[in-house]
């Protein structure tokens, strides 16, 4: 289906209420500049399918309840016919500047609503789940399947790059996660990229285009008034930082799904094309790592450091290789349509199951890795690999693949040994690149200074301190396969570094850590100026301890602990004596805890050494049944309560609905609700938002995001701010139902909750085996049962103690209450002894009643402020005996970490 009848699709949806003679003519106006032209029985045919066979009809209705939970709901306001005009105005304005092409109407339809907060009217007052661009945005995806008149065609694609944990989850270095991720998100993309491009942005079903920043970053330019109101509706939307990151974060997960025409012959011909995609954006990662951009990221990545160490370090891409499997199913929706119809309808000429049925069956379990339950095994493809790293040998013996010597001659893993080293990063690969690492007389770790005259002759590296570079790539001791030196090596270009003398690159705004010692410390951060100012007036030597913790503050990415103290303990023994020196120069500390944002804390907890980061992860719950559709109240039930009254003029329908659910979810019939293009359209709306305000959580709280899909979230954040990205996100997923900007509504994912893990890990510990253990952390908060919910609960756990807590989130106070316990700690308003002695003392089997009072008890011998303790207490108070042991459990693993 060409362009211009999808755009005539979309426009039939329109999002006011009404239309005046100056909106009809701007209508009008957007229709001509893009040639939007359908016929109505198209229209018609196509919405039977996208409601699922569902009627439609009544009157306006004045609220949009949210699908996954029936009694949420937010009213809508009529828009005042002035912003109606001026809505048309501008979208004419930017279709027009841009020629009429359909990419600039797709972003901007719903965008420009958005922006000026406006209530979009719902679709089907029938069903008050989805407004009209709801509707609008589904029947332009399924018009890829319609044609005028005849039967639907062409093809779904299901893709999946499995394992992915092992790729991301494989390094030592803040960086390492972060580029992994990305790199994911990336070859993802790229591999849907070039369908989008040719054949519109609504052949993605996941993700989905809409308010997506990879989508909105690879259109800009095609418009420039289009891409002001862009940043605009991000800003309201979610976030919106430098316009290069929005492609710099990691918000695409491992799964496309492809709505596509028939424009191939054969399932093979897909599978084929879409594989070789794969191959080509894995291809251009490889380049980038290599030191150059390819084809379809030219334009789009321009953060390119070059000269100098940067070249050198670029040679070492010749080792470097982005290597992942994809697997591939195709559906012929042609083939599918016959054998549903074959298989329901039996030759009647009307057959409303298959209406129902449609989407229904190709979507149900399709999140499942092992692909559609009805894909043809035979259409399984794995993308092959490239030629091994080495050539066949003996089991002790290497013989590497590399025509020419390179940089690896000089690092001792291959040329001067026989015996080959597994890659000290991932454990998986053999390795390509390291140096042998040596103890110097200080207990610092440096190279081998052997391997690094070789090295830089090798890599003909002349530029001045080569070795500060190098450790940004190699540190001492590091032996890297091709994954993990690839994913150093575009880290390198994420976050460019300055050389001496220079000023600071404007692109390093896109990553500010690279090191775990940079996450730990991203608050106290803050103060690293001040700090140094204050150092500089002590007299009588007192100032060398705190000009060293000032200048660590300072210098920006790739802090290393080591190269500045040797060891934690000296680390934290001379910024002790830095606090102390302030205190006897009678410096104002709570003036700087106030400037890192920490006023009311401590001085010692808020200026003090910092030897842990958290990492935080989340994931939402049962989101196998969610996307199938099976949400945990009786839905039917709901629906009707929350519209007050029965379910006139759809029972009928919900009729042949549940006898159809019944003979596929059994006696989940009742609350499970039939997977319509609406429905996923729901799903993946949500999900692209609640991923925006995710980034915009954890950049607000110093952090650095290593995932975030909606769904789950992953990320790094300094110990203070831990608690409040877990609050906040969890706001996220389902705070009040809904997502507004002003009066328009989107509704949140409100049915299972979403589970956390909150894992305080030390800067010493290594960091892939803590990130696998944040994932079993994370199985505990999954795994847990309350009074009235499963799930959606939060672990604390720590790398550094056998304490761990599990605690229910249903209520997101419970996070805010735990912080300020904590803080009462850190005060000594309450004892650090405290959650000790409760351990001791709520051993026992005790009743709800006296476990509350040994709670109280406890509290109060270990108070130094009277108040603290009567508060902690109230929150206690009626809670469960676990609850109450859950909680002190938490404050015995935060009261190490600071």
């Amino acid at each position: 289906m060409d362009f211009s009848k999808k755009a005539a699709l979309l426009l039939s949806s329109p999002p006011h209420w009404e239309e005046d003679g100056q909106v009809r003519e701007l209508v009008e106006r957007v229709r001509r500049a893009l040639g939007a032209d359908a016929g109505g029985d198209l229209v018609e045919r196509i919405r039977e399918y996208v409601w699922g066979g569902m009627p439609r009809g009544g009157a306006p209705y004045g609220y949009i309840h949210n699908v996954f939970s029936p009694t949420l709901k937010r009213e809508l306001r009529k828009p005042p016919a002035e912003e109606v005009r001026a809505y048309w105005r501008d979208l004419a304005e930017v279709v027009e500047g841009a020629g009429g092409k359909y990419h600039v109407f797709y972003a901007a339809y719903e965008a420009l609503w958005i922006k000026r907060g406006l209530s979009a009217r719902v679709a089907n007052p029938l069903a008050p789940f989805y407004d009209a661009f709801d509707e609008a945005y589904a029947m332009a995806t399924l018009a890829n399947w319609f044609s005028d008149g005849g039967e639907p065609s062409g093809y779904f694609v299901n893709a999946d790059v499995p394992g992915v944990q092992d790729f991301v989850g494989a390094g030592r270095k803040a960086g390492d996660f972060w580029a992994g991720s990305w790199a994911l998100s990336i070859a993802v993309w790229l591999t849907a990229w070039p369908f989008v491009e040719k054949y519109g942005p609504d052949v993605l079903l996941r993700p989905t285009a809409r308010l997506n920043p990879y989508y909105f970053y690879f259109i800009r330019g095609s418009s420039q008034k289009l891409d002001k109101h862009l940043r605009d509706v991000m800003r309201e939307v979610g976030f919106t930082p430098p316009e290069p990151a929005w492609i710099m974060q990691p918000l695409i997960g491992e799964k496309i799904q492809l709505v596509l025409p028939r424009r191939w012959s054969s399932e093979e011909e897909v599978v084929r094309e879409v594989v070789e995609g794969f191959k080509k954006a894995l291809d251009c990662l490889t380049g980038l790592a290599r030191g150059h951009v390819c084809d379809l990221l030219r334009g789009h990545i321009d953060v390119i450091p070059s000269g100098g160490c940067f070249d050198a370090l670029y040679r070492l891409g010749d080792y470097a290789e982005v290597r992942l499997p994809l697997r591939v199913t195709v559906i012929d929706i042609g083939e599918y349509y016959r054998e549903l119809r074959d298989k329901y309808c039996a030759g009647a000429d009307h057959c409303p199951v298959l209406k129902i049925a449609f989407f229904d069956e190709l979507l149900r379990n399709s999140h499942a890795a092992v692909g559609f339950q009805m894909s043809l095994e035979r259409q399984r493809r794995r993308v092959p690999t490239a030629g091994p790293y080495f050539h066949p040998a003996a089991f002790d013996e290497v013989k590497p693949a590399f025509k020419t010597p390179g940089p690896a001659a000089s690092t001792h893993v291959f040329f001067n040994e026989k015996t080959w080293r597994v890659c000290t990063v991932c454990g998986s690969e053999p390795a390509v690149v390291g140096l042998r690492k040596v103890r110097t007389p200080t207990g610092k770790e440096d190279y081998n200074p052997d391997d690094l005259e070789a090295f830089i002759n090798a890599l003909g590296a002349n530029c001045e301190d080569f070795e500060r570079h190098l450790r940004r790539v190699i540190r001492p001791g590091e032996f890297l396969g091709p994954r993990c030196l690839a994913k150093r090596l575009i880290y390198l270009r994420a976050k460019p570094s300055k050389q001496p003398g220079e000023e600071p690159l404007p692109e390093e705004k896109l990553q500010r850590f690279e090191s775990t010692e940079d996450v730990a410390v991203a608050v106290v951060a803050k103060v690293g100026e001040a700090l140094e100012r204050e150092a500089q007036k002590i007299k009588d030597g007192r100032s060398g301890a705190c000009l060293k913790v000032a200048d660590y503050l300072t210098k920006g990415g790739g802090r290393d602990l080591e190269m500045v103290w040797g060891t934690a303990e000296d680390m934290k023994r001379e910024w002790e004596e830095c606090i102390k020196a302030l205190e006897k120069a009678e410096v104002d500390l709570g003036g700087l805890a106030a400037g890192a944002g920490l006023a009311g804390w401590p001085h010692s907890a808020a200026l003090g050494p910092r030897l842990f980061y958290a990492v935080v992860r989340g994931d939402g719950d049962s989101m196998g049944e969610l996307l199938d559709g099976r949400l945990p109240a009786r839905w039917y039930e709901e629906y009707e309560r929350a519209l007050g009254g029965g379910l006139a003029g759809v029972e009928e329908y919900f009729k042949a609905v549940k006898s159809y659910l019944k003979r596929h979810v059994g006696e989940d019939a009742e609350q499970t609700v039939p997977i319509t293009p609406l429905y996923r359209v729901a799903i993946n709306r949500s999900l692209v938002v609640t991923s925006l305000r995710d980034w915009a959580a954890v950049e607000g709280a110093s952090g650095m995001l290593i995932y975030a899909g909606g769904d789950d979230v992953v990320a790094l954040a300094p110990v203070e701010k831990a608690l409040d990205v877990v609050a906040q996100t969890r706001q996220n997923f389902w705070g009040g139902g809904f997502h507004s900007v002003g009066g328009y509504h989107i509704p949140q994912l409100a049915a299972y909750g979403r589970s956390y893990a909150v894992r305080f890990v030390h800067v010493m510990d290594i960091m892939s085996i803590e990130l696998r253990k944040s994932h079993e952390d994370l199985e505990r908060a999954k795994d847990a049962a309350w009074e009235r919910h499963r799930k959606d609960s939060v672990a604390v756990a720590s790398s550094r103690t056998q304490h761990a807590a599990v605690l229910p989130l249903r209520d997101v106070s419970t996070v805010d209450r735990l912080k300020l316990a904590w803080l009462y700690m850190l005060k000594d308003a309450i004892s650090k002894n405290a959650p000790h002695d409760a351990e001791r003392r709520l051993n026992g089997d005790l009743d709800a009643d006296a476990t509350y009072r040994v709670a109280e008890h406890v509290l109060r011998r270990n108070a130094k402020d009277g108040g603290a303790a009567a508060q902690i207490a109230s929150w206690l108070r009626g809670a469960s005996p676990r609850y109450i042991r859950e909680f002190f459990g938490a404050l015995a693993v935060l009261k190490g970490v600071l």
